[in-house]
């Protein structure tokens, strides 16, 4: 296994975060019960009451109700991020089911919501962000990694990459840019009974007017 790219990436997320590259979600790493009292104490919008959290949009309420009784189609909600600037507000809900778990990003000016594979990793501008599943081993979920830009007051989907299979797929995502992504492609070393598994580093780009396929990193 080559590990020579590995310091490099990571110096790269390293200078990204530093320079301002990624806005994201803060506390996402803590248990999503204690993110939630924390952000409602943040955000007037957001209640709970029970097993049913309330955000209110300029558009109405929007609730979110735990249902734990309902076998394979249970369901858990906990909002885990707020972002705040002047011209929009954003909730982010976790979504805790029976065999994965999920997002919802609310829009509190529209009242609309997204759903998504993984928090969503925005650009330093807030013009787009970037969105990520990763599912090498149970085949739930596909391997994607998807961008979503910000257009009359939404986040609208405007290019996805599916990787075949459950091979191999994205993970890490960092902006360097407004115009550029640099992930890793996970897979299995040798095969799927092979526990370990490798990560290599691509990146995507815009160029041209249009985002380009993902290339490796040399």
């Amino acid at each position: 296994m080559k590990y020579g790219r590995i310091p490099f990436i990571i110096l790269i997320g390293f200078l990204a975060v530093e320079s301002g590259a990624t806005v994201g979600f803060r506390y996402l790493q803590l248990p999503a019960d204690d993110v939630e009292k924390v952000l409602l104490d943040e955000s007037s919008a957001a209640t709970r009451e029970g097993r049913v959290l309330k955000i209110q949009t300029d558009k109405g309420l929007r609730t979110f109700e735990d249902t734990t009784d309902a076998g394979e189609g249970s369901a858990v909600y906990r909002m885990v991020g707020y972002l705040q600037r002047s011209d929009h507000e954003l909730f982010l809900v976790r979504t805790f089911r029976h065999e994965a778990t999920g997002y919802e990003l609310l829009n509190k000016q529209t009242g609309n919501a997204i759903s998504l594979y993984s928090a969503p990793n925005f650009s330093e501008d807030w013009s787009k962000f970037v969105d990520v599943s990763l599912d090498l081993e149970a085949g739930y979920m596909p391997n994607v990694i998807q961008i979503y830009k910000f257009e009359n007051s939404e986040y609208i989907k405007v290019w996805v990459h599916r990787f075949p299979g459950w091979t191999r797929g994205p993970t890490d995502p960092v902006w360097l840019n407004n115009s550029a992504i640099v992930f890793f492609v996970a897979e299995f070393e040798n095969d799927f009974s092979n526990s370990d598994i490798i990560r290599k580093p691509f990146i995507i780009e815009w160029k041209n007017g249009k985002w380009v396929e993902p290339r490796p990193l040399r």
